[in-house]
């Protein structure tokens, strides 16, 4: 990828230019599983190289070439189950379990001065229940979320924690 943002301090302020240039190399696989009406897994898989590969820097010292990119994994692996009841009370019911490992070390923060700053690598959980039902006549799905079910603590990249377990509820019409 060329012509990224690249910050450039110019002595008083940090101007945005687009000079800097990155490369991934690696392969993902996805496999899905349907082995009757009711279940359904995802799994998918990546291992990449990504790195900074020029940069632009007024001061003439590029402090980010050959880094890895800010929040690349070199191992992702995640998987998604869900099951739908069809043949009860609770037809259209549906549960869903999933989520991803992250192999570390993680760079967090970009440049020389921060290489030290990387995550060893974290495992995040998520479920989800949704149900399908009509409301005043219109068709309408209503679903619950748990993001990071485990609540987990690790860092995004810039160095920012991830967020706490949430819970999302919503509604959807479809008319």
């Amino acid at each position: 990828r060329s012509n990224v943002p690249t910050g450039v301090f110019d002595g008083s302020i940090v101007r945005i230019t687009l000079a800097g240039e990155q490369k991934s190399d690696g392969v993902d696989l996805e496999l899905f599983y349907t082995p009757n009406e009711n279940f359904n897994l995802i799994f998918s898989a990546s291992s990449q190289d990504a790195r900074v590969t020029k940069e632009f820097a007024s001061d003439g010292i590029t402090d980010q070439s050959g880094y890895p990119l800010v929040g690349a994994a070199e191992l992702h692996l995640s998987a998604w189950a869900t099951y739908t009841f069809t043949e009860s009370q609770w037809d259209g019911l549906t549960f869903g379990l999933g989520g991803f490992k992250r192999n570390g070390p993680i760079q967090n923060s970009p440049g020389y001065d921060a290489r030290f700053i990387t995550e060893d690598g974290y495992t995040r959980l998520d479920a989800m229940m949704q149900y399908p039902t009509k409301i005043f006549g219109q068709d309408t799905v209503l679903q619950l979320n748990v993001l990071n079910l485990s609540d987990e603590v690790y860092l995004k990249g810039g160095a920012k924690l991830n967020e706490p377990r949430r819970f999302l509820a919503s509604m959807k019409f479809d008319f």
